[in-house]
């Protein structure tokens, strides 16, 4: 019996020792945006790591927009330590996500990531590239020649000669003296038959 007794105060300091100092508590050990970041970009997406595995309660994750609204987003995890939550994207203003999740022990992790999404300020990178100077190839431009088309003389038709109606005077002279010798003709044949 002498031999036990020390069992029963090794017992009782045993007891005093608090069970949950043996392992440390989940917690949340990373976030993309990061805490407190500025993003020059939309944002449509989060990604929540744990130090170990999780799964949401029943409040799970919200997103208070900027505009005041607050909404659940579509969270999915392939090994319940990272979390990819999905939400309509936000242009500019102060976005909070707020987590209430349990660990597989049973300890409940509540908190919030707070960022600042400004799509309208852009990056020093991005503004380099926007303000380079582009090149531009010199346009060559040929004048295209100039075809003068020589203009054909102009024809112009004679006048119909005025003594082609027939009123011709030479025209009426011959008619004349033929009519003249004619008669004279017939004149001398008939004295010539009148004599004995």
């Amino acid at each position: 019996m002498r031999r036990g007794w020390f069992v029963v105060p090794l017992l009782s300091l045993l007891a005093l020792v608090p069970h949950g100092s043996a392992r440390a508590h989940a917690d949340l050990a990373g976030s993309s945006p990061e805490q407190g970041a500025g993003v020059t970009e939309p944002v449509g997406s989060v990604t929540l790591t744990f130090t170990e595995a999780v799964e949401p309660t029943s409040v799970g994750y919200r997103v208070a927009r900027p505009d005041g609204g607050v909404v659940e987003p579509v969270a999915s995890s392939a090994d319940g330590v990272t979390w990819a939550l999905t939400f309509e994207p936000v242009t500019t203003g102060v976005v909070t996500v707020s987590y209430d999740v349990i660990s597989v022990d049973g300890h409940a992790i509540v908190g919030e990531l707070v960022f600042t999404v400004d799509a309208a300020r852009e990056s020093p990178a991005t503004a380099a590239v926007a303000t380079a100077p582009t090149a531009t190839a010199p346009t060559a431009t040929a004048a295209a020649p100039t075809v003068t088309t020589a203009s054909a003389p102009a024809v112009t038709a004679a006048p119909a000669d005025a003594d082609d109606d027939g009123s011709s005077p030479v025209l009426w002279a011959i008619v004349l003296v033929g009519g003249a010798v004619l008669i004279g003709v017939v004149a001398w044949t008939a004295v010539r038959r009148n004599q004995p």
